[in-house]
């Protein structure tokens, strides 16, 4: 019976207390697996490892992150089955859910991968090492639900790679758009 880890700093590890839970299928109520509690120290080195690999994430070119994106998704899409297999076992969902979710969640990634390669802002690490690309963003003008005055850019899910949110005041939306070979 397959017992679940825990992955903190590039590891697999069980708990510190050793605690594990069984996982039991809900139709048949029978045990099917095992996954091991976090302890607080465990938390705290998850959190601290999650730290440096996101400042080790922020170093990477956004081709590469486009790239590996794209590659998590082609892959989670080679083993959807054995993933649907699981999410099954585990919340008693039809097969047919599990592997819709699995496929929207690789459409989703990919098109995070595609969009590494467009993200906004003024300067972004180019294709090559050590070379920068300008982007320029389009500005629109959003009442509710902000605040009154302010311009609203880029708001998808803040994990994707590189994205931010910025509110400017409405006076600096009405600047020029850029032009061919701005």
């Amino acid at each position: 019976m397959k017992t679940y880890q825990l992955f903190i700093d590039g590891q697999w590890t069980d708990g510190a207390d050793g605690v594990k839970e069984p996982v039991i299928n809900p139709a048949t109520e029978e045990v099917i697996g095992h996954f091991c509690h976090a302890t607080p120290s465990d938390i705290d080195r998850a959190v601290a490892s999650a730290d440096q690999g996101l400042k080790d994430w922020q170093a990477v070119p956004q081709w590469e992150k486009g790239a590996i994106l794209k590659r998590a998704a082609e892959l989670l899409r080679q083993r959807k089955q054995d993933i649907a297999q699981v999410l099954t076992l585990e919340q008693g969902k039809p097969l047919a859910e599990s592997v819709g979710e699995i496929e929207r969640a690789a459409d989703f990634i990919e098109w995070g991968g595609e969009e590494a390669r467009r993200m906004a802002g003024r300067l972004m690490s180019g294709r090559d090492s050590g070379t920068l690309s300008r982007f320029a963003r389009y500005r629109s003008v959003w009442s509710p639900p902000f605040p009154h005055g302010t311009s609203q850019l880029c708001l998808p899910p803040r994990n994707l790679p590189g994205c931010w949110a910025q509110a400017v005041p409405v006076s600096s939306s009405r600047q020029r758009k850029p032009r061919r070979g701005d």
